[in-house]
């Protein structure tokens, strides 16, 4: 169809269906689940003028054989506009790009701005977005509102939910690393503090994240970010961080990458204290990085992960790896990918700390540029704080997708 259409007018567009089951909703035995995820979405992109583009995304996303207590707005949306956008761009002599409406947001490693491609529904933002870019340094203002996702009726982001940001990154080619230091404000007009008073939340998140890659096949990786501000009547004092290093066996068979993970963020010390020290993980696209189980976020949290990832063909992608997960305060609770309080502290705290251990697999294979398959699984064998203060129950989820993209 594209070659019979004019050159300034263009279809595309994907279709993912993906099988899936969890046992132990909330870690509780025998609360199991299966169902099927479908996506569907159609792009039409226009170009009237060489620096003037204007993208339209309709997406439907619906969960059949899903148990109605467990569906949310993470896995279902009837047909609805997830993205539609102006984008002006004179062209890469310009340096310049400036994008306004319905979009996608994602920077550096999205643990905490980003689409979360992962979840059925996915995430946009309401954002006029300025890029200044040049050879080796770039930098991204916005402004925007979060879209909320209603499972049958239009989206529409929540008047005075905003997130403002400037995200840099400047590479340095003959040492090949690359430095990405950012600030964001978060503003919330409905919020409680911790003595019931109602009032408004201003979080500013000021950060930077570091990537390298080192002679003998070594790589690192790491992100710092501090957070300051005010929810109602309380005050904010939280952080977080991520250490990664990497080895890359390239004189062995299919050239395994063994890496080594450290992530901590903060979790309030002192109820009652009138200060916030819980780790706000904004909105981030997390399902990668703290077990594929989703039941950990970067939030109250310590983690340690080991893990391998291996091309056995060049079309195969193929990683393991294995997490162990406490909480970095015992007076906070557990928190799950999506930023939820899933499991409470007791009155006094907790009197062990250890939330469990976590084993994933998963591969994917990209059959053709526009067909790829994948499957994985990952197992959660609870610790003593689960198992004191939750139903206890390990949970898995296993699952298996496609992706057609045309």
């Amino acid at each position: 169809m594209n070659r019979r259409l004019p050159k300034w007018l263009r279809f595309s567009g994907e279709f993912r269906d993906r099988a899936e089951g969890r046992t132990a909703f909330n870690f509780a035995p025998g609360s199991g689940d299966g169902y099927d995820l479908t996506r569907f979405r159609l792009n039409v992109e226009t170009r009237p003028k060489s620096w003037l583009r204007f993208f339209v995304q309709g997406q439907d996303a619906q969960a059949p054989g899903i148990d109605s207590v467990n569906l949310n707005s993470m896995l279902k949306d009837n047909f609805d506009l997830r993205q539609g956008y102006a984008e002006f761009d004179a062209g890469p002599q310009s340096h310049v790009q400036f994008r306004v409406g319905r979009q996608e947001l994602n920077f550096g490693a999205q643990r905490l701005v980003g689409s979360f491609d992962w979840g059925n529904t996915s995430r946009s933002y309401d954002a006029a977005r300025l890029t200044l870019a040049w050879s080796r340094a770039s930098v991204d203002v916005f402004a925007s509102s979060p879209v909320n996702i209603l499972m049958t009726s239009p989206d529409k982001r929540q008047p005075g939910v905003n997130l403002y940001g400037i995200y840099g990154s400047l590479a340095d080619g003959s040492r090949r690393t690359t430095l990405q230091p950012y600030i964001f404000w978060k503003t919330n007009p409905l919020v409680t503090s911790e003595d019931g008073k109602p009032g408004d939340e201003d979080l500013f998140t000021l950060g930077f994240r570091w990537i390298g890659t080192w002679p003998a096949h070594f790589d690192t990786e790491m992100e710092m970010a501090r957070q300051a501000g005010s929810y109602s009547n309380d005050s904010i004092a939280a952080w977080a961080g991520y250490w990664i290093g990497g080895y890359t066996l390239a004189d062995l068979p299919l050239a395994p990458r063994l890496s080594v993970e450290y992530d901590y963020a903060t979790g309030n010390r002192r109820p009652g204290d009138g200060e916030v020290n819980t780790f706000d993980q904004l909105y981030p696209t997390n399902h990668a990085y703290y077990g594929i189980t989703d039941q950990v976020g970067w939030r109250n949290m310590r983690a340690l992960r080991m893990g391998t990832d291996f091309s056995p063909h060049r079309k195969i992608k193929a990683n393991f790896d294995y997490y162990f997960f406490w909480l970095a305060s015992p007076f906070d609770g557990l928190y799950n990918a999506g930023g939820a309080l899933v499991v409470k502290a007791p009155p006094g705290g907790a009197l062990h700390t250890d939330v469990g251990q976590e084993v994933d697999i998963f591969l994917s294979y990209a059959f053709a540029p526009e067909l790829s398959f994948g499957a994985g699984f990952g197992h959660l064998f609870p610790g003593r704080f689960l198992q004191e203060n939750s139903p206890g129950s390990g949970t898995s989820f296993p699952y298996v997708f496609a992706t057609y993209r045309f």
